[in-house]
């Protein structure tokens, strides 16, 4: 038989108002006698599965509907981000987690656990839009919302947790789906891998509740819960100060001001492009004002605010390189890159492949510098495998916003030029696909051909 707690209980005695420090102390004690051994639950949702802990030394008081609550912090231990369906913003979890503890009108303690997912970063005058799921310690359901830029606000159900699974991000007009999205650490360094997701959609079953969705107070009969605007008001700034007056500048992708130190955009890293050959030059300029696209694909590869300017980056072509090399990247001093374009080559190709090509030799430079580097020398995780490993459906997904008539199967078949060697090009892939992708690429690689594919320069 299982027992639900449900984090409440019935205070008998009435004592004068608490001091900040009692109420956080108080708070604190009831956590420990009734709420964290509450029974782990059994099911697919990873965020249920994460070791946390509240962080009572930066615990606040807050005033809520009906009173005063105290909101802890949550320290995950891992890092791990999330980003709901039609946001391409990551944001921390341990940013957007939190204990909330109050009494209502008739001095039942409730203790929820609110995690909330922002559409976009916020900054403190900014209205919260997104999702909040309000949760017991063990992540028991209570209810959840859904915040919309105009005020609105619907009650929202669970509907289903999917861990280490891969997720399409179909658009639905009643449910919302995150992802959720572990860090993983090469040395200094850390990537993204992708773990899973929850949904959750419109409970049409309580249409008139204040967001219910699911059983409350199993063990207590409580008529007064905090409203939906409560779960709003706990703000963490982008430098995790409760309350913080740090603002994230999207010009510099920097968290500045507030307890900062910094107070204005550091200076701009360059990108310069020599490129002399007009087609060359052409799919150059293409690659590099797809700003937005290749900032969303860094992130989600680096991890954090990765901008596409963070290296000096030196793009030209050259007739230098041999006959069968279509570009290379080097790296020429500390922060400094350099990608040739091979001109005695790639004008024949078509545009996509041009494209491609930049952005395969762009993700090298920033593999240079982020990878680590065994005592030989060496890099730990070979770079045309890192790609293969989780980077193939990052630059199908940028071609295609690049190109937007480029179909699914050329998009994917120009990501995997260059991988040939990479243990998964023989593991993952079957004979036939191999094929499709040889067969593709060369039918982008010559504009004299008669069976090309592809959009080609004068």
């Amino acid at each position: 038989m299982l027992l639900l707690v449900n984090s409440c209980r019935k205070d008998k005695s009435q004592n004068l108002p608490l001091s900040k420090t009692e109420l956080i102390a108080e708070a604190q004690s009831y956590f420990e006698d009734e709420v964290v051994n509450l029974p782990q639950l059994n099911d697919n949702n990873l965020r249920h599965k994460l070791n946390k802990t509240p962080l009572w030394d930066k615990a606040v008081i807050k005033k809520i509907s009906l009173g005063n609550a105290v909101m802890v912090p949550i320290k995950f231990e891992e890092k791990i981000y999330s980003a709901p369906e039609g946001s391409s913003e990551l944001s921390r979890l341990d940013q957007n987690s939190y204990l909330m503890i109050y009494k209502d009108k008739k001095q039942v303690t409730h203790m929820e656990w609110v995690t909330k997912s922002p559409y976009h970063t916020l900054n403190k005058k900014e209205k919260f839009v997104g999702t909040v799921v309000v949760e017991e310690w063990n992540g028991n359901f209570i209810k959840a919302f859904a915040y919309g830029p105009n005020k609105e606000i619907i009650n929202l159900e669970p509907k289903e947790a999917v861990t280490f699974s891969k997720v399409s991000f179909t658009r639905s007009i009643i449910c919302t789906t995150t992802a959720l999205w572990g860090s993983v650490t090469v040395g200094p360094y850390t990537s993204l891998k992708f773990l899973g997701y929850e949904k959750l959609c419109e409970n049409n079953n309580n249409p008139d509740d204040q967001g219910s969705g699911g059983e409350q107070c199993n063990n207590c009969n409580t008529e007064e819960e905090a409203i939906n605007d409560d779960y709003i008001t706990y703000y963490m700034d982008c430098n995790y100060d409760i309350d913080g007056t740090a603002i994230f500048n999207d010009d510099c992708q920097t968290c500045m001001e507030g307890n900062t130190g910094i107070e204005a955009c550091p200076p701009p890293k360059e990108i310069l492009d020599s490129v002399k050959n007009p087609c060359l030059k052409a799919q150059t300029s293409l690659a590099l004002n797809a700003k937005t696209t290749i900032r969303t694909m860094l992130n989600n590869i680096f991890g954090g605010t990765v901008k596409f300017e963070d290296l000096d980056l030196i793009i030209k072509d050259t007739t230098s390189l041999a006959s069968d090399i279509d570009a290379q990247m080097r790296r020429l001093s500390g922060i400094e890159y350099e990608i040739s374009l091979n001109q005695n080559k790639l004008p024949n190709a078509s545009k996509e492949y041009i494209v491609s090509t930049i952005y395969h030799e762009i993700l090298h430079a920033f593999m240079e510098s982020k990878l680590a580097k065994g005592s030989d020398g060496k890099y730990i995780i070979d770079q045309h495998q890192q790609m293969a490993t989780d980077y193939v459906i990052l630059m199908t997904e940028a071609l295609q916003i690049a190109f937007p008539g480029l179909s699914n199967n050329e998009a994917w078949a120009l990501s995997w030029g260059g991988l040939e060697k990479t243990p998964f090009y023989t593991t993952i892939l079957t004979d036939a696909q191999r094929i499709q992708i040889t067969s593709l690429n060369d039918k982008h690689k010559n504009k004299s051909a008669a069976d090309k594919l592809g959009t080609y320069c004068n």
